[in-house]
């Protein structure tokens, strides 16, 4: 999983000048599904998944969902790309947070990831600094929760 999404992240930077990036399908059922759901939510992609009816763990979409009854998924606007700090590392083998980002209609969004497998832990600040054209402190720290803004 780690590897899938570090190249797509890195391959966007490239590709997502000229269109949008399919970082792929995946299953609910998978044990990784959340991690999964998440990176392609921040990919400005589709999020598609290949479950069967029977299988399929609404759960797992459910953060991403628009509260409106709509059913719609939240839509980033842009291309999900690394953080200029992230952009040259190798997160596979390197201690650190690996961060994706994107914007979204109510502003943007950082997904935050520790893909190094010597690693259990990894620690990260979140800035504005981590985000193209963000010239304000004001962020928001979502976790599924309904959000709740802090500088």
């Amino acid at each position: 999983i780690a590897h899938h999404i570090w190249v797509n992240a890195t391959n966007s930077v490239w590709l997502g000048e000229y269109f949008r990036c399919d970082w792929d399908m995946f299953r609910t059922g998978h044990p990784f599904a959340n991690v999964h759901a998440m990176a392609r939510a921040v990919s400005g992609g589709p999020l598609y998944i290949s479950d069967s009816a029977t299988t399929f763990d609404k759960s797992v979409l459910a953060p991403f969902i628009i509260p409106d009854k709509s059913g719609r998924i939240i839509p980033c606007l842009g291309v999900g790309r690394p953080t200029p700090d992230c952009l040259f590392q190798n997160p596979l083998e390197t201690p650190i947070a690996y961060k994706i980002w994107n914007t979204c209609v109510g502003g943007w969004i950082v997904v935050v990831f520790n893909f190094c497998r010597a690693a259990a832990k990894v620690t990260a600040e979140i800035c504005c600094c981590d985000v193209e054209r963000l010239a304000t402190d004001e962020m928001v720290r979502w976790n599924g929760d309904p959000p709740r803004t802090s500088k």
